[in-house]
């Protein structure tokens, strides 16, 4: 049996395009794209720690990045 929210949710997404059920359920299960969180924070109070946030993410990204490839080097060079 339906709950009240999964019929809303199916009458809302029988007049949504593929793509927007696609995000819809991406949105719910937390999984949007960054730059949609980016555009949803844009001019509210929490833009400011949101990108100071997303910096340091991506400084941790790109450390992880050079660490990883300084390790597949080191393999590399192993084999040669």
């Amino acid at each position: 049996m339906k709950t009240e929210s999964n019929v809303i949710r199916s009458v809302r997404t029988a007049v949504k395009s593929s793509t927007a059920v696609m995000n819809d359920r991406k949105r719910d299960a937390g999984l949007r794209n960054i730059s949609m969180w980016i555009v949803d924070v844009r001019n509210t109070e929490l833009e400011e720690s949101f990108n100071k946030e997303l910096k340091e993410l991506r400084s941790r990204i790109d450390g992880l990045s050079e660490h990883y490839q300084g390790k597949l080097s080191e393999i590399n060079g192993d084999y040669k």
